[in-house]
Order: structure tokens, then sequence, then C-alpha cells
């Protein structure tokens, strides 16, 4: 195989995607190595990405990765989004072992609850009360921990909408004799 270029049209539950892949196989004898470019428009966005070396052809390869490698690969940096629900979650947790710890009087932690006590709607509101209290500020800033992130919904969606829909489609692609299509479905 020199290189192949597929489109396959997806749809599933109301969910629609595009996928665009394009395999080849470089090197010679020992030094032969399969690399794929996969490009997916969605309803759930627009992402992709580049394998240098897989192992094998795109359809084994793709069928065994999981979902986290996934995701962080088509999502990169976007693979998880701030949710202040969870971070206001985290913050009271942290008070509440804090104080059981002997870390905090019952004062200090009155105090620290009330500085919370309006929470949080969204990143800007959450980052203004890190910014306001200097105790949440160091917790937050210094202990390196992702306060409220979550799996990009997007990304989880396309995974479990779209994915299973795409892979079942390539590995049938794979196993059928070769023939010239714009897109399959």
């Amino acid at each position: 195989m020199a290189e192949l270029a597929k489109c396959f049209i997806v749809r599933n539950a109301g969910e629609y995607g595009t996928f665009y892949l394009r395999e080849g196989v470089k090197g010679e004898g020992d030094r032969r190595y399969h690399w794929c470019e996969l490009t997916c428009n969605t309803s759930f966005g627009t992402v992709g990405h580049y394998w240098s070396s897989m192992g094998g052809p795109a359809a084994w390869f793709l069928d065994k990765i999981n979902r986290d490698y996934l995701i962080g690969k088509l999502w990169g940096m976007q693979e998880t989004v701030f949710n202040a629900d969870k971070a206001m979650r985290q913050v009271r947790t942290m008070i509440l072992q804090d104080r059981r710890a002997g870390d905090l009087s019952r004062e200090e932690a009155r105090a620290r609850w009330n500085d919370i006590a309006g929470g949080a709607d969204d990143e800007f509101e959450f980052h203004t009360l890190v910014h306001d209290n200097d105790w949440l500020s160091e917790t937050v800033y210094g202990g390196g921990s992702s306060f409220g992130e979550v799996p990009n919904p997007q990304a989880v969606g396309f995974y479990r909408h779209l994915w299973p829909v795409f892979i079942e489609q390539l590995k049938a692609d794979a196993a059928a004799p070769a023939k010239e299509e714009a897109c399959t479905t």
C-alpha cells in the first residue's frame, strides 16, 4: 500500500460527521511502518491527529486504542473543560478535610466557608473568588491541582456516538475488496 485516502459519512443518534482518513506505509523491509492522518468534521466539532507509527493498518490500530488516548490525541488541550460546580465541591471538600485533620480551627474553617458562600457560576467567577482569597489562591495555584476539570462533553459525545460507527465502517471497508469511492456511508 502506498497511500490511500478515504472518506466516511457517519450518522448515529442524531449526530453526524465526515471522517477523512489518509493512511500509508513508509520505509522498506524491517524499517516499514504504518501511518495515518484522521480529520473528523462532526456535530461535536472538528478534530484530527496524525499518527506516525502505528504497528499496523489504521483499521487495526484505531480499533485498539482506548477512549482517553483517543480524546487526548484528537482534542489535545481541550480534552477537559472547567466546571464551576465541581470546582466549588472540591473547595468545600478541601475545607472539610483540613478541618477534620486539625489544620484549620473551627473559626478559620467557618471564615473560609463564608468566603465562598456565594459560589461561582463559571470559570471567571471562580478565578475571581480565588484571586480575592489568599488561602484559596495558594491552594488552587500552588497545589498543581486542576480544580473543576471534567472530561469535555463534546469529546465524550463524539466517542460515545460517532467513534464506534466509524470503527465499524472502517473495519468493513478494510475487509472489502479495494474499490474507488468518494465517501462511504
